[in-house]
C-alpha cells in the first residue's frame, strides 16, 4: 500500500471536531455529522481513548485546499491487518452494485468529488 495512502495527521482532532462515530441508531433521537445531539434517554455517548482506537478517514484535506499536506503527519499502518478482507469485500460489493464489472475508478486527487 502506498505510504501516501495511509498517512494521517499527527495530531488528532477532538471529539466532536471533525471526528466520527459508531451509533446505535434504536437509541438516538438526533444525529449530525460529527457528533450526536439526542440520545434516548438513559443513554449517552461514550468517547473512545485514541489508545483504544480512531477512526481512519481516507482523503486528501479538508474544505478543497491542500493545506493539511502542510501539517505535521505520521505514518499509521494499523489498518494493514484488514487490508485484504477489506478489500475482498469492498470488491464483492462493488460487481454487485456495478453489474459485475467491479467498482469505478477512484477521481483524480484534487477532485471535487
Amino acid at each position: 500500500m502506498s505510504v501516501e495512502l495511509i498517512r494521517r495527521l499527527s495530531k488528532l482532532h477532538n471529539h466532536g471536531q471533525r471526528s466520527k462515530y459508531v451509533v446505535k441508531p434504536e437509541k438516538v433521537l438526533h444525529i449530525g455529522n460529527h457528533v450526536v445531539w439526542e440520545h434516548i434517554s438513559g443513554y449517552k455517548t461514550y468517547k473512545v481513548a485514541s489508545e483504544e482506537g480512531i477512526s481512519q478517514h481516507y482523503r486528501i484535506c479538508e474544505f478543497g485546499g491542500f493545506e493539511c499536506m502542510k501539517q505535521p503527519s505520521t505514518i499509521d499502518n494499523s489498518t494493514a491487518r484488514y487490508e485484504n478482507e477489506l478489500f475482498r469485500r469492498v470488491d464483492n460489493i462493488c460487481k454487485t452494485a456495478f453489474g459485475g464489472i467491479g467498482c469505478p475508478p477512484a477521481p483524480p486527487l484534487g477532485s471535487p468529488y
